[in-house]
């Protein structure tokens, strides 16, 4: 045995003596103590320094041999193993069971490297640091409590009671920071963060850069900061935020609160309780927003969803705004619905497109779609059910019709139109209360108030509760109009009528205005006036007031004309009043031509000519 002491006395070696384990062969050559306090120190080692210091100790373990140890100052370090080195500070050892080797403790406290197989690891500093059994190329920065348990090539930068089981990890700072069971993996900084691995996953290249009790278990994962944030899939990320979650992969959260990610491929920026399952979707901003379909996306609002199979679909804004149908669009507002495909509402509250592809709501409020290729433009309590439809706005305006209809209301307040062919093409442009209906096409309501049109090819411009109520019919405007002949003519004016008498067919006829004028036939005219009737066919009154073309027993007439006058009768074929009062043609060819009070008595191919009280009695007269 060789000892050189220095500042020690002479020869005496004190406490300094070999403490042998019971094996043979332990013996301690070509060792030195150089300063110090000599007397203190205990050198068992071969080829081994203790360097100043007090109370050091380089020891063999027991049964193996240890070399080229060495202490270089400090207090009450011990060194095991071969090739390592203690460099100052205070009770830090290699521990008795360690067989690694080139391994260094530089200053610090109770920092211990210990294990079968911890080669070429390092503390620098710090407190009651370790490094544990079965890890080669380990490091401790600095920091306290810090521990790299198993595994190799592991780094533990700073801060304090932090955990790493695994290869090729780090953490810089922070405290109570775990990797477990990684490879590759990195925590930054933070309080609480963990890096796990499940028994079945691979875990490895992870991040968390900071925060705290985030968790990671998976591979290819990454958290920037935040807090309780947790990853259990794979090549995921969350930026910030608290209580986001991914269970899915290619998955990302940029921040927020309480947001959930378990599709593949899905993102949400921010916002908080914002949930994604389905696949390729992302949400912006906002809460409580849902998307569970795919390729969909929701920007912002509150409570929006897009739920499965409306792949394709987006909301950008708004509250409570649903989507079920693919390739949608909500753009915002509230409680809107969509259940069909290829369809948008831009705005708006409570509005549906329920089976409606390719359909349009603008915006409004309780507008509903139900039928392809339809639109609402704007206003309330629409109903379009008609394919290739459109409402304009207004209020409670409906379109039932076929999928086909291509049909519109302009505006107005409870317009409809009803009809079940093919293709009802009709149109109200505005008003109120009108309505197309008995199942026709082609038919017009222009405006005005209580209009009814229920003839194909029908039309009534305006004003007020006139109706057409037959095939290619036209009331112009006016008062409680009746059009209900083929082919016939209202212009205007109020409670005019052409409708036939008994079970009788009409066509062709025309009232042009006044009041209270009645067709009855075939072909026949009142130009205007009050109260006119004409019931024969290709007969017509102009004007006046009470004028009446009409047969005095069943057998028809037809081919008669009264030009004005009041109180004028006409009850035979081919007659005529020019004018006049209370005059009476009952003959067949006759002519009063006006007066007052003249009769032809029934006679035929008679003329008066004018006066008063003239009565015909004889033909040809």
């Amino acid at each position: 045995m060789a000892f050189v002491i220095a500042d020690g006395a002479p020869g005496g070696l004190g406490n300094n003596t070999c403490r042998l384990g019971t094996g043979a062969g332990f013996y301690s050559a070509y060792g030195s103590m150089l300063g110090g306090t000599p007397a203190t120190h205990t050198l068992c080692q071969e080829l081994a320094t203790i360097v100043m210091g007090d109370s050091n100790l380089i020891q063999t373990n027991n049964g193996y041999t240890g070399c080229f140890g060495a202490i270089l100052n400090g207090l009450s370090n011990s060194v095991y193993g071969c090739y390592n080195t203690i460099l100052n500070g205070n009770k830090n050892s290699f521990a008795t069971n360690s067989l690694g080797a080139f391994g260094t403790i530089h200053n610090g406290k109770f920092n211990s490297i210990s294990g079968t197989n911890s080669n070429f690891s390092g503390i620098v500093n710090g407190y009651r640091n370790a490094i544990g059994s079965n890890g080669a190329y380990n490091f401790i920065g600095t920091g306290g409590n810090n521990a790299v348990n198993t595994g190799t090539n592991n780094s533990i930068i700073n801060g304090c009671y932090h955990n790493i089981d695994g290869n090729f990890n780090s953490i810089s700072g922070g405290a109570c920071n775990t990797v477990r069971a990684n490879y590759w993996s990195i925590i930054g900084a933070g309080y609480c963060n963990r890096l796990l691995s499940a028994p079945e996953v691979n875990a490895q290249f992870n991040h968390i850069g900071a925060g705290s009790h985030n968790d990671i278990t998976g591979a290819w994962n990454s958290i920037s900061a935040g807090y309780c944030n947790i990853i259990t899939g794979s090549r995921d990320s969350i930026g910030a935020g608290c209580c986001n979650t991914i269970t899915g992969t290619f998955g990302s959260i940029g921040a927020g609160g309480c947001n959930t990610v378990t599709g593949t491929h899905d993102s949400i920026g921010a916002g908080r309780c914002n949930s994604i399952s389905g696949g390729y979707a992302g949400i912006v901003a906002g809460c409580c927003n849902t998307i569970t379909g795919s390729f969909d996306s929701i920007s912002a609002g509150y409570k929006n969803s897009i739920l499965m199979g409306s792949n394709g679909s987006s909301i950008s804004s708004g509250a409570e705004n649903t989507i079920t149908g693919g390739a949608s669009f909500i753009g915002a507002g509230n409680r809107n619905n969509i259940r069909d495909r290829n369809a948008a509402i831009a705005a708006g509250a409570n509005n549906n497109i329920i089976l409606g592809n390719d359909a349009f709501i603008g915006g409004g409020n309780t507008n509903t779609i139900c039928c392809a290729e339809a639109m609402i433009g704007a206003g309330v309590f629409h109903t379009n059910c008609g394919g290739q439809s459109l409402i304009g706005a207004g209020c409670g305006n409906l379109i039932k019709a076929s999928a086909f209809a291509a049909s519109v209301v302009g505006a107005g307040v409870y317009n409809c139109i009803v009809s079940n062919v093919a293709t009802s093409a009709s149109a109200i442009v505005s008003g109120q209360l009108n309505t197309i209906n008995n199942n026709v096409s082609h038919s017009f309501i222009g405006a005005g108030y209580h209009n009814l049109v229920c003839g194909f090819h029908s039309s009534v411009v305006g004003g007020r509760v006139n109706a057409a109520a037959s095939n290619c019919t036209f009331v112009g405007g006016g008062q409680s109009n009746l059009a209900r002949a083929d082919w016939s003519v209202i212009g205007g004016g109020q409670t005019n009528n052409i409708a036939p008498a008994g079970g009788a067919t009409i066509t062709h006829s025309f009232i042009g205005g006044g009041c209270a004028n009645t067709v009855c036939s075939t072909r026949s005219v009142i130009g205007g006036g009050s109260k006119n009737i004409v019931c024969a066919d290709h007969s017509a009154v102009g004007g006046g007031e009470v004028n009446h073309i009409t047969p005095s027993g069943t057998t028809p007439i037809t081919h008669s004309f009264i030009g004005g006058g009041q109180n004028n009768v006409i009850c035979s074929s081919f007659s005529v009043i020019g004018g006049g009062y209370k005059n009476i043609a009952a003959g067949v060819y006759s002519t009063i031509a006006g007066g007052y009070g003249n009769r032809d008595n029934g006679v035929s191919f008679s003329n008066i000519g004018g006066g008063k009280n003239n009565n015909l009695h004889a033909n040809f007269a």
